[in-house]
């Protein structure tokens, strides 16, 4: 998802999850996430949301609780869930992943999460609408 302006970017496969196989609980890109999109650590639910990078497992995280556990500060993220990241030498880039945690964006199938760099531009879209941080935090 890092590079906005290309819309879809082929790079890797889908990352296989069962949590939405039910299609009582799918993601469509039109409409509101459903509940299995929480945060695995807080269930805050109807906000962005960040999975391990390269990893099959589904602990979901919302932005602080991504934060907390890679210690990657997040003051500077904003409302498309873009933040300043410190590549060293005093150097910071744009980026919408936390620490090794990358956006979370499920497919319209069912079958798992997209890829970092292979997410469709209307699943960008839904996630980047979604609100960064909790409800109520």
């Amino acid at each position: 998802m890092c590079d906005r302006n290309s819309g879809l970017i082929k790079f890797s496969e889908k990352i296989p999850s069962p949590l939405f196989q039910d299609p009582a609980v799918r993601i469509r890109y039109h409409l509101p996430p459903t509940a299995a999109y929480k945060c695995s650590v807080c269930d805050a639910m109807g906000c962005k949301l960040w999975r391990m990078h390269n990893s099959k497992e589904t602990d979901l995280r919302c932005c602080r609780c991504a934060s907390n556990v890679t210690s990657e500060p997040i003051d500077t993220i904003n409302h498309e869930g873009v933040l300043m990241s410190e590549i060293g030498g005093g150097l910071s880039v744009p980026t919408d992943c936390i620490g090794r945690y990358t956006p979370a964006v499920p497919d319209e199938e069912g079958e798992g999460f997209w890829g970092q760099t292979n997410v469709p531009k209307e699943g960008v879209d839904w996630w980047t609408t979604l609100p960064t941080f909790p409800p109520n935090s």
